[in-house]
């Protein structure tokens, strides 16, 4: 058998990581990506002043993966505001599994995001928006 269907036989937690195929990868500034894009519609657009600003928030990436994340935004577009990542998989069963009284206040807000519905995707015709919830 190859290493590499060795490496993936070892590493699946369950028969349908081997079924469904390999999982999405994510890069590490797409972590940073919802702040990036909020500082971008503030005005900011040099990826040196980006990168300091997440360097101090934990990234440990290089200043042109920030400027390969920033490249295709142009300061005459307005981008919409990414929604925060999802908690990884171990967050979220620990809020969901976990006793009420040991949640911070945060962590109760984020359950109930994680609690809420998710809406289903628009199937409207290219160019038309969603309509306004009443």
């Amino acid at each position: 058998m190859a290493d590499k269907t060795v490496r993936k036989f070892r590493l699946a937690c369950t028969a349908d990581e081997l079924i469904n195929g390999p999982r999405k990868s994510v890069r590490p500034i797409d972590l940073y990506g919802s702040y990036l894009h909020l500082r971008r519609n503030e005005g900011v657009h040099d990826a040196a002043q980006l990168h300091a600003e997440i360097t101090a928030q934990g990234y440990n990436g290089s200043k042109r993966s920030v400027r390969r994340f920033v490249e295709p935004l142009r300061p005459y577009q307005h981008v919409a505001d990414l929604p925060a990542p999802p908690p990884k998989v171990r967050e979220a069963t620990r809020r969901l599994t976990g006793h009420p009284d040991h949640l911070t206040e945060d962590e109760g807000a984020k359950l109930s995001r994680l609690k809420r519905p998710a809406a289903p995707p628009w199937r409207g015709s290219p160019g038309t928006s969603p309509p306004s919830p009443r």
